[in-house]
């Protein structure tokens, strides 16, 4: 039975070289004389994992492991010297083994991600110093007490999306308007039922509730300048008159025509008025009779 197990450990490329040993024993020792031996390139590689290994993107569970199968190893090809004559009373085996524990604590703490800086020195000021498996035990806790509450974390913002979208994204009307910012009229697409003019509509129209005193005087202050209202219009309407040199002495009569009824609309306008735009004061009022 046990010639049976060494066999089933052994890799099935080798094994069939091992099929024929006499006894278990026999077995054992071929074994260890091939493969026991240890030389200076498998413990170089040893040595050189476990003094660069770290933590990185695995769990405390995953780096421990790793990191405890290659002290295992190590240990199996060079164990350490203790005194087995079972005379000695100075305790050097209990110093050694000590020493050797505290090693590996060391090794275990330096490959830590520094987001456990904190218990990491919480076990470095204990004393005595704790084995490597307390200290891989108080640093698991702290890895799953986070866990926790990044999972608690992540409900409480779903939750707090959910209802912000529920609030804002209800079918309504209300939250609709109330969402919607209002851009600017396009006072082409006004049609005035009154006087079927475009430009503003039937509570702005001046044919049905009256001219104020200020487009009367607008109005009178541009006949009295007929050629320069000619040009205002066609500057309205057309938009580059302005940029003509041969325009300058109209441009400067048109500047000055329209900062006085500015002056006008500002003194005379009550406290909330309607706000027209110049250029379609005639498609407000119409053709004055």
């Amino acid at each position: 039975m046990v010639r049976t197990w060494i066999l089933n450990t052994i890799s099935k490329d080798l094994v069939n070289a091992y099929l024929y040993a006499s006894s278990s024993r026999d077995l054992w020792l071929e074994l260890e004389a091939r493969y026991g031996e240890c030389d200076g390139t498998l413990l170089y590689k040893l040595q050189r994992e476990i003094s660069s290994i770290s933590q990185g993107n695995m769990s405390v569970t995953s780096y421990y492991t790793k990191l405890k199968q290659l002290w295992d190893e190590l240990l199996c090809l060079m164990p350490p010297a203790m005194c087995s004559c079972g005379l000695c009373i100075c305790g050097c085996n209990k110093i050694k083994a000590e020493q050797n524990d505290a090693s590996q604590l060391m090794q275990f703490l330096m490959g830590l991600n520094d987001s456990y800086d904190n218990i990491r020195s919480q076990i470095l000021v204990l004393e005595p110093l704790p084995l490597v498996n307390k200290a891989y035990s108080m640093v698991l806790r702290v890895e799953r007490q986070r866990m926790v509450n990044s999972e608690y974390s992540d409900i409480g913002e779903g939750s707090a999306m959910k209802a912000y979208e529920q609030r804002y994204s209800a079918p309504n009307i209300g939250s609709r308007q109330f969402m919607r910012r209002k851009g600017p009229i396009d006072k082409r697409n006004l049609l005035c039922e009154h006087c079927n003019k475009t430009g503003h509509n039937k509570e702005n129209c001046f044919r049905l509730h009256g001219f104020p005193d200020w487009y009367k005087e607008l109005h009178e202050s541009r006949r009295k300048h007929g050629s320069a209202g000619r040009a205002y219009a066609a500057t309205s309407g057309e938009g580059s008159g302005l940029d003509k040199p041969g325009n300058s002495d109209a441009n400067n009569t048109l500047m000055s025509e329209l900062l006085e009824a500015l002056r006008m609309v500002q003194h005379k306008v009550p406290q909330d008025p309607i706000n027209v735009h110049f250029a379609q004061v005639d498609e407000m009022a119409g053709p004055e009779n």
